[in-house]
């Protein structure tokens, strides 16, 4: 742990220089913009000519396939925070009518967005995950780099059948510049909700 905390201090890009680890909070919202301005401008017109409301969205894809539709790819956000686990896909027909949606519309969550877990601990539930995965090559680089972390909402019954949905506070954590392994943590209870090292079978 010593060569942790000396990148924390010795890298001029590190935040929270007063946390043991080197980590970066992603603040999300609806507003932070991935699309050109021509996506976004298609997206718009999609949207509003359907009189779709779109204010707590975040685009992150515009697809047309060779039939003319258009598939918009977004994230849903309640009381500023984003909602991992409920992206969905809007489609609209050649004509540019919107005719299906992918995935269920959230209008609420009853849970506060004040975080429990510390920086630091966040990033111990995620090495510890890690440590105990033994497809992951260089394990030291990615312990001893810098991680970002993204605060947002976690439904807990994803993916099972017809199950209502159980949120609850979570963070993504993942290394800084890479996309796996990656981990979310329950913000209750501090246990690792889901673990992915990207590596598929």
């Amino acid at each position: 742990m010593i060569i942790a905390i000396f990148l924390c201090f010795s890298i001029v890009s590190c935040e929270n220089a007063g946390n043991f680890y080197c980590v970066k909070t992603i603040k999300d919202s609806p507003t932070t913009n991935v699309l050109s301005k021509s996506e976004m401008d298609v997206i718009k017109s999609l949207f509003n000519n359907n009189h779709l409301n779109y204010k707590e969205l975040r685009f992150t894809r515009l697809q047309k396939d060779e039939l003319g539709h258009h598939h918009v790819r977004c994230y849903q956000f309640i009381n500023n925070l984003k909602v991992f686990t409920s992206d969905l896909i809007f489609h609209f027909d050649k004509n540019n009518r919107y005719y299906f949606l992918s995935g269920d519309l959230i209008s609420a969550i009853d849970l506060n967005t004040k975080p429990s877990m510390n920086q630091d601990l966040i990033v111990e539930k995620f090495i510890n995950a890690l440590q105990d995965n033994i497809y992951i090559g260089d394990k030291e680089k990615i312990i001893n780099g810098c991680f970002n972390v993204e605060f947002g909402y976690y439904d807990l019954n994803a993916g099972i059948g017809y199950a209502d949905a159980k949120f609850t506070k979570a963070w993504l954590i993942k290394p800084r510049n890479q996309d796996y392994p990656f981990a979310y943590i329950n913000d209750k209870n501090s246990e690792v909700i889901y673990y992915d090292n990207g590596i598929r079978y």
